[in-house]
């Protein structure tokens, strides 16, 4: 919220006043079915023309708590809010158990300023003006407001000065009163796989890609420490978040959605802020230009970190080649680790698809590239033409894992690199370098997963020069062996799937899978698409309680898109074990549209 402009009063001395809720005020919010007092519910930001608004008073002067009983035309109130024009209070609409319909209040000029001042209260109702009172001037009688809110998100209250400057311009919403009614709770029990019909009241939230200006797929999803959900739209350039029900967090950014002057890739949570990755191209192509950049809680930019927020990634030699591909995690002491793969010019040209190594740098809790990391910040590898990174990972003892693609390209192989926790290649892990070895001509290494007991959970594709494709998934012990515990030799399966694009931990060990049979449709069109979730037991077999036979297959019956098959960018798993998954349906060129979806676990 921006502070109220400064305006001429009282011989050019202004007291202009703002508020905005911290973080952790804005849920849970209290409105229960019945009638609601409002001046009792939390303001999520508020702003005044002449110091602080009251409360059961009237607005009175610059110190708070100087006001008067409420009083408009002789008539005096015990409940209501004294403004002063220009003012805005901000109300979420969201009840705890309970849908509202109605608002109602009375609004005037207050009798302590006699017949003087003159204003114009308006009512907003997510952004659109639903009561305006024409002009009221002081001694004029008091006008009832009485507005349907059925199905509104969010309430603002507005005083302006009628076009004549604030002097005595003291207003009064009186007896402010939102209805509510009860509603059914959706059950937050049942076959785990199946949708959460808590969460936004059918399991989903969607997010319509209207022509260019609308979210064309939701990516890289975080959990912030008071259970709302953050959501980044690479394409689109923006940050969404939710409250833990699936309701835009209406105080985070503008109505819950934040604008970002990048594309955004990974985000991490740093001390409470958010950290984003992303390139100034939307598309990240060559070369791109990568930055970090933070955000308060409220979605505004962090100017204490890097130069007015943002840091730039040193992630090409200069003049020597470009970059390809960029990963960021958390060291336990919150500094970031970022990973790019760079080609090497003098090995090979520029624009011949070869990568000569997989580069780490080190950034402090400020944004400054910490030396003390590699040599000046920074460890390069060499791993040869065509290796490419796919994830990476940090171990519960802070070590990192790489984990990538390696070898000639057409018979590449699933590559992982463990460095010290300062940047060193770790001998103890195998050498430093593991390759997984198999009959198949070449491997597709999709996504990275480190276990509490720093096992590692890698997601893997093998592949036939045609068929079959096969879907894997290794876990590798501390020392980088497999573990012959888990699946057959240290590798599980999953039919039907050919590759796992994604994997998560669930607290009991069990593992989530989201996978595809994409290449084998490819080759074999008479066989049907198929796309889920499937979930394995901590030994590697499939769990055949979770979904259908194992896998949970996701149809959205919306309005937005039609009956269409869920296609998955990101997902994760609640502190309650519910299962959250961002990402998009396809109903045509360009025209995805993003969602976000809940699971019971």
């Amino acid at each position: 919220m921006q502070p109220a402009e400064a305006d001429p009063y009282a011989n050019g001395a202004s007291y202009p006043w703002a508020y905005t809720a911290p973080a952790d005020r804005l849920t849970p919010l209290t409105l229960t079915p019945g009638e609601n007092t409002l001046q009792y519910e939390p303001v999520l930001a508020a702003r005044n023309g002449w110091g602080p608004i009251e409360v059961n008073r009237s607005n009175g002067e610059q110190a708070p708590g100087d006001g008067r009983t409420l009083s408009i035309n002789g008539k005096t109130y015990t409940r209501g809010f004294g403004t002063h024009a220009g003012s805005e209070l901000r109300f979420s609409l969201k009840g705890t158990g309970a849908t509202c319909t109605r608002f109602t209040a009375d609004v005037g000029v207050d009798d302590e300023v006699g017949p003087r001042g003159k204003v114009v209260f308006q009512v907003y109702l997510d952004g659109v003006k639903a009561y305006d009172s024409g002009v009221m001037k002081g001694k004029d009688a008091a006008r009832r407001v009485d507005l349907d809110i059925s199905g509104k998100g969010e309430l603002r209250l507005v005083v302006t000065d009628a076009g004549n400057g604030i002097n005595y311009d003291h207003a009064d919403w009186a007896d402010p009163k939102i209805y509510c009614q009860a509603v059914q709770t959706p059950p937050t029990t049942g076959k785990p796989g199946t949708l959460d019909l808590a969460f936004d009241g059918d399991g989903y939230v969607a997010f319509p890609n209207a022509g260019q200006t609308g979210f064309y797929g939701l990516s890289n999803l975080l959990q912030l420490p008071n259970g709302n959900l953050l959501a980044i739209a690479f394409q689109d350039r923006k940050i969404v978040q939710l409250i833990p029900d699936g309701q835009f967090n209406r105080a985070f950014g503008n109505q819950g959605v934040a604008p970002l002057p990048f594309s955004p890739r990974r985000a991490v949570l740093q001390d409470g802020r958010l950290l984003i990755l992303g390139c100034l191209d939307p598309y990240c192509l060559e070369p791109p230009q990568y930055v970090l950049n933070r955000l308060r809680p409220d979605g505004t930019v962090d100017p204490t970190y890097g130069v007015n927020g943002t840091v730039t990634i040193e992630a090409r030699p200069s003049n020597e080649g470009v970059s390809s591909g960029v990963f960021m995690e958390l060291q336990p002491d919150g500094k970031v680790i970022v990973a790019t793969a760079e080609y090497d010019a003098p090995k090979n040209p520029v624009g011949s698809g070869k990568a000569s190594r997989w580069k780490l740098q080190r950034y402090t809790q400020n944004g400054a590239l910490d030396f003390t990391f590699g040599t000046a910040g920074a460890i390069l590898t060499d791993v040869g033409d065509d290796a490419a990174i796919r994830d990476m990972v940090i171990q519960p003892d802070g070590r990192i894992v790489l984990g990538g693609v390696t070898g000639t390209l057409g018979s590449q192989a699933a590559t992982f690199i463990r460095y010290t926790v300062n940047g060193q290649v770790d001998a103890s892990f195998a050498g430093g370098t593991v390759r997984i070895n198999s009959a198949a001509t070449r491997q597709e290494l999709h996504d990275l997963e480190v276990q509490p007991d720093g096992k590692l959970l890698a997601a893997v594709t093998l592949m036939g020069d045609e068929d079959p494709y096969l879907a894997k998934l290794a876990r590798l012990n501390t020392d980088g062996t497999l573990d012959a515990s888990f699946g057959v030799g240290g590798v599980a399966s999953f039919a039907p799937f050919d590759q796992f694009n994604g994997i998560e931990l669930q607290t009991d060990g069990k593992i989530l899978g989201w996978g595809d049979n994409v290449f084998t449709h490819h080759y074999h069109p008479n066989q049907p698409y198929i796309s889920g979730l499937a979930r394995l037991t901590p030994q590697g077999q499939p769990d055949k309680t979770f979904g259908t036979n194992g896998i949970a297959r996701i149809v959205l019956n919306d309005a937005v898109s039609g009956a269409t098959q869920f296609n998955l960018f990101d997902f994760l798993v609640q502190a309650d074990g519910k299962i959250v998954l961002s990402g998009y349906t396809n109903t045509g060129y360009n025209l995805n549209n993003g969602y976000i979806v809940r699971l019971l676990p």
